[in-house]
């Protein structure tokens, strides 16, 4: 591509070819005039730029998808000289968004600019540095400066309100469920520790903290009967759509859920997934259970190459003595249905998500693995693109022994 400033050398090039031919005294004057632009425009680039300083005020952290971040820019000018149509941007490195303002300084004077940008994807980023573009007004030089503060900013995946989403066998968290739940569950307690900002109510222990006049909660042990763990499939073949909205993005924001919503109803989540690496999160009860399990999800991804059926095979024992498991998946493969009829067999509750790739663009369909669930124990969630949550992940729209919703597996939404 010829930059402008290309045309302007080769322009100039030309005039002094044709002065020294012609010894026509227009043609010097064009050149020396020409001569003197150029060097004006390149000293303007430099003095733009000379005695500005910038300092970079953010918060960083946690934050999640559809949050939006926020920096306090001050931009000092140092020098005698005005800063003219300064550009300054942040943030250019968060997806899909480039924060940015032209801005005129006067001598010694300092500004201040707040730039804001929506967190679109989950994942870790860089926030910063914080740059400082200038351009002679014929757009023939550019300069720019880098300056100090970076920061990073980990952007855990959305959660969506599942008020009516269950566990398999009747075994829920709606009204009327629960009871049968913490049935079933009957945790033991291990000690009594001090509260801490985070902690469920319902695990105060009101005879201690009458005593210590201070909150104190119940700890409970790591009884396995009570764990729930959720598999996510992170295998990269299985995967359909677009950047962002596409059946990876879909089913880790179900994981994230679903997690949330047995966190809150203080039941043991733990979460595995295999995708670039193997990422485990065991099931517990503390207050960083959420953060631990929030935080794996948001690097998660799915560029792996090991199928459902190997990840359930070479992790059964991890299940083996839970109360339930979810498993989510876009596959339509039939390989992993016959692990989880074999060798998870012995795991009472097991809850399947389907994030149907067809509504995502792909050909395949869910037909096949949708009856043969359907005929088991199994309730069976099927979530489509560009569908609500809630709606989605309700129980009394999902399928168990034999009760088959109508689907529309047939058409693309």
């Amino acid at each position: 591509m010829i930059k402008r400033i290309h045309i302007a050398f080769l322009l100039t090039g030309l005039i002094f070819f044709s002065a020294i031919s012609s010894g026509f005294a227009v043609f010097y004057f064009m050149f020396y005039t020409l001569i003197a632009v150029l060097l004006a425009s390149l000293v303007w680039t430099r003095l733009n730029l000379f005695g500005v300083s910038i300092t970079a005020n953010r918060r960083s952290g946690l934050s999640q998808v559809g949050d939006y971040v926020e920096t306090e820019l001050l931009i000092k000018n140092a020098s005698i000289l005005p800063k003219v149509l300064l550009e300054v941007r942040d943030m250019e490195d968060l997806p899909g968004e480039s924060t940015g303002s032209l801005l005129n300084i006067k001598p010694l004077e300092t500004v201040t600019w707040t730039s804001k940008a929506l967190l679109r994807k989950r994942g870790v980023f860089r926030l910063g540095p914080p740059k400082a573009y200038t351009s002679d007004l014929f757009g023939l030089f550019n300069s720019r400066k880098t300056f100090d503060g970076v920061n990073e900013v980990t952007v855990h995946p959305a959660t969506a309100s599942i008020p009516n989403f269950q566990l398999s066998q009747s075994v829920g968290l709606h009204p009327g469920i629960s009871r049968r739940l913490t049935q079933q569950i009957t945790p033991s307690v291990s000690t009594i520790r001090d509260y801490v900002y985070g902690d469920a109510l319902r695990r105060i222990h009101w005879p201690s903290t009458l005593r210590q006049s201070k909150l104190m909660v119940k700890e409970f042990d790591n009884d396995a009967r009570g764990h729930t763990w959720i598999v996510l499939d992170m295998d990269h073949a299985v995967q359909h759509g677009e950047e962002i909205d596409n059946t990876e993005e879909t089913a880790v924001e179900v994981a994230a859920s679903v997690a949330n919503h047995l966190l809150n109803a203080d039941v043991p989540v733990g979460v595995l997934a295999s995708g670039d690496k193997e990422y485990i999160v065991p099931p517990k009860r503390t207050s960083s259970a959420h953060n631990d399990i929030m935080s794996m999800l948001a690097i998660a991804r799915a560029e792996g190459n090991q199928p459902l059926h190997q990840v359930l095979q070479q992790n059964h024992s991890l299940f083996g003595m839970t109360s339930a498991l979810v498993i989510i998946t876009s596959s339509t493969e039939t390989s992993w249905l016959e692990v989880v009829r074999t060798s998870l067999s012995e795991v009472s509750r097991i809850s399947v998500v389907f994030v149907d790739p067809h509504s995502f663009g792909s050909e395949s369909v869910l037909d096949m693995n949708y009856v043969l669930l359907s005929s088991s124990h199994a309730l069976t969630y099927v979530v489509r693109k560009g569908r609500n949550l809630g709606d989605e992940l309700d129980y009394r729209k999902a399928s168990s022994a034999g009760i088959n919703p109508t689907l529309e597996f047939s058409s693309a939404d």
